[in-house]
This record gives structure tokens, C-alpha cells and sequence, in this order.
């Protein structure tokens, strides 16, 4: 029984371990220097945040499922723009072409015209910020009628932060100077 106990608990450490590492395993390759272009993209103009989880922007809702409320600022500041992630442009359907996919249900180009999508892993990759100016984050995108979420980097700037800089400060003054879209997690 000891033995058993013993085992058991050197199981769920590795596990957790393992689990908490999970989201560094292929982050350090979206940043490195051969994939990484910074920039600065702009704000989104004008975000309505209809309820706890749900953002307006212009025509697409977005649903964000982060751990910390912290992250919400993200969103309602306009510094994630889904904009210049997924873009604006959205082909149109001619009348036929649209009374057939109508019959025939959801079809691709439905699926990823889709303004609505959500966000159901957001999370900090503290151990990938190079220095205080720069937040890096993972998040999970999941779009209406696919099975598996979409992995996306972002990474946030602000050529003001210091160390000692909260939070809630750093958001302020802060943009989206760099995000890559990564794998489809299975």
C-alpha cells in the first residue's frame, strides 16, 4: 500500500510538471529569431463588451475563456485585433451560390468567413518574455463548425515598462507588436 502511494505520488507530480510545461513545448520556435517579425499593429477602434466573455468588434463576436480577468483588458482595449489576425475581407456569395450552401448546410468557405469565434485558452508565457517591455501569450481559437482548436502566438509591447511596472500600466500604453498562428491542436 505504501509503495502504491509512493508511486501514486510521484505520478501526479510528473504529470502536473509535465502539464505546466505543456505550453512552452513548441512556443520558443514562434518567437525565435527566423520566424519573428515585430511590428506594430493598431488598435481596434471601438470594442463593446457585451457581457462577462463576449466582445463586439464591428461585425465579429469573440468569446474569451482566459483563466485571469486580467487578460480581459486585452480585448477591451482594442489591443487584440482580430482584424489584422484574421483579416476583413469576407468573399460574397452570388444569389445562386448562396441558395445552394443554404441547402446544403455549412460549407468551407462558411466556416472560416465565420465572424464569430472563440477564445478558449488564453494564458501568459512569462518564461519566453526577453525583457519587461515585451508579454508574450498562447491562445487556443476555436471557430463555429470545426472540432479542434487553432494554437496562435501574440506578444504584446511597451517601450515604457520597467520591471516594476503593474499589470494594469503596462496595458495602457501597450500594442500588439508581433502574433504568429501555430498548430491545430488535436
Amino acid at each position: 500500500m505504501r509503495q502504491a502511494t509512493i508511486t501514486l505520488f510521484f505520478f501526479i507530480i510528473c504529470v502536473s510538471t509535465t502539464l505546466a510545461q505543456g505550453k512552452y513545448q513548441s512556443s520558443p520556435d514562434a518567437f525565435k529569431s527566423e520566424n519573428y517579425t515585430k511590428a506594430e499593429y493598431p488598435l481596434y477602434p471601438k470594442v463593446e463588451r457585451i457581457d462577462n466573455v463576449t466582445y463586439k468588434f464591428g461585425k465579429r463576436v469573440i468569446k474569451v475563456s482566459a483563466k485571469e480577468e486580467q487578460f480581459h483588458k486585452i480585448f477591451e482595449k482594442g489591443i487584440f485585433n482580430p482584424d489584422v489576425i484574421f483579416g476583413t475581407v469576407s468573399a460574397k456569395y452570388s444569389k445562386n451560390e448562396s441558395k445552394a450552401s443554404s441547402k446544403k448546410g455549412k460549407t468551407f468557405h462558411d466556416i472560416f468567413n465565420n465572424p464569430n469565434i472563440s477564445v478558449s485558452y488564453f494564458d501568459s508565457l512569462e518564461k519566453l518574455d526577453p525583457n519587461p517591455k515585451k508579454k508574450r501569450f498562447i491562445f487556443w481559437v476555436s471557430r463555429e463548425g470545426m472540432l479542434n482548436p487553432t494554437e496562435y502566438y501574440l506578444e504584446l509591447y511597451n517601450g515604457e515598462a520597467k520591471k516594476d511596472t503593474s499589470w494594469d500600466e503596462f496595458v495602457e500604453n501597450a500594442k500588439m507588436s508581433f502574433f504568429k498562428m501555430g498548430t491545430i491542436i488535436i
